[in-house]
């Protein structure tokens, strides 16, 4: 690329974009399978209910951990592609310029 060339590889940033979905929706699985798995103190034997309740605390901090995690990920996917989009607006108004300017 030449100095002062402004230019976006877009199947760099589509692919990129893509991976960042791919991890969202592999972060989205499992916080689903995470608060669908039904925890029972009881499986715990002779430990009981303190035990119990201290894996659900820790568990459920994990998943806010993971649920956070989803909208981070799913959010730079979306600054990305937003951010690929303006690089290209600017590119086709610098041209739109040079060619006006050219024309006078």
């Amino acid at each position: 690329m030449a100095r002062g060339e402004l230019r976006v590889d877009t199947e760099a940033v589509s692919a990129t974009v893509a991976r960042f979905a791919e991890v969202t929706d592999a972060l989205a699985a499992m916080v689903r399978h995470g608060r669908g798995d039904a925890f029972a103190p009881a499986r715990l034997g002779p430990l009981g209910d303190a035990a119990g309740r201290a894996y659900a605390d820790r568990a459920d901090a994990l998943l806010t951990s993971l649920e956070r995690a989803v909208a981070a990920v799913d959010g730079i996917g979306e600054a990305l592609t937003a951010a690929d989009r303006a690089v290209i607006d600017a590119d086709e108004d610098a041209a739109a310029m040079i060619t006006r300017a050219g024309e006078r």
